[in-house]
């Protein structure tokens, strides 16, 4: 029996639930990862899976673009527009780059909670 299906059956065994959070390596940065990974430790996570970003050729016919951070609903503010935002982070700019290099659609949805926030981009 693995670790983690002892683990499992003996929550089970005392009606109990686990912890398990999940992360993605390297958002928003390595150093951010570690941190949190030792919060979630110090904090009761169970277990943490961590997840690796990577593309499959195959398997990965558009683009996902995290173009905005946060939860998608919470965020009531306008999407950034080229006029809001400096230099590399202007989303229309950022887009058109995107654009320019792949003929893949790209999806920008992350963050997009109301149909006009997701007309301006």
């Amino acid at each position: 029996m693995t670790a983690i299906c002892h683990h499992f059956e003996t929550l089970a065994s005392q009606s109990q639930c686990t912890l398990i959070p999940f992360l993605t390596a390297g958002d928003l940065n390595l150093e951010t990862t570690v941190e949190a990974l030792q919060i979630l430790d110090r904090n009761g996570a169970d277990m943490i899976e961590l997840g690796v970003p990577y593309s499959v050729r195959s398997t990965n016919p558009i683009l996902h673009w995290v173009s905005v951070m946060g939860v998608t609903g919470i965020r009531w503010h306008e999407v950034p527009t080229r006029r809001q935002l400096p230099g590399e982070a202007r989303v229309l700019d950022l887009l058109n780059r995107i654009r320019g290099i792949t003929d893949k659609p790209v999806c920008v949805g992350f963050g997009i909670s109301q149909s006009e926030q997701a007309r301006q981009v």
